[in-house]
């Protein structure tokens, strides 16, 4: 049985793409308003500052998307988790593969790939419990099909 409990996070940005486009709509009337405006009027300008701020609200948008994506790239995973067993074997294994035929017999070569072999029995154990766990599931949910009918 499994000591750690691990979970997949999903965070999306619900929302933001239709906020980018009612933005950009917003943007689009608003020039197309402007065309109509005398220039330099007080309405004029009115609408060039809403264009500016628009414009601005899209680059804030954009700059916390990328900043997002990027924390989400450096995220670690709980050690033991299924992720983090996957990252360790794919590090394990680069770095193996940079060694030549003699550096994979040495004693840090092999311990290597001791190192790899201990993680991927690892992940299979992790891959095991959540199969059985599933099959364990979906008997539940037969049996409660049962029962209910």
């Amino acid at each position: 049985m499994a000591e750690k409990l691990a979970f997949t996070l999903k965070v999306t940005d619900e929302g933001s793409e239709d906020t980018i486009k009612k933005i950009n709509d917003s943007i689009k009337k608003l020039k197309k308003e402007l065309s109509t405006t005398t220039i330099n009027s007080d309405a004029y300008k009115e609408l060039d500052d809403q264009i500016g701020k628009a414009k601005a609200r899209l680059k804030e948008l954009g700059k916390t998307s990328a900043a997002v994506s990027k924390q989400m790239g450096n995220m670690s995973f709980p050690e033991g988790s299924l992720k983090d067993l996957q990252a360790r074997i794919s590090e394990t294994k680069n770095a193996l593969s940079l060694l030549d035929a003699e550096g994979r017999k040495s004693s840090f070569g092999q311990a290597l790939k001791k190192q790899a072999d201990e993680l991927e029995k690892a992940l299979q154990e992790v891959q095991d419990e959540i199969g059985e766990t599933e099959r364990k599931a979906s008997k539940l949910g037969a049996l409660v099909g049962q029962v209910l009918s």
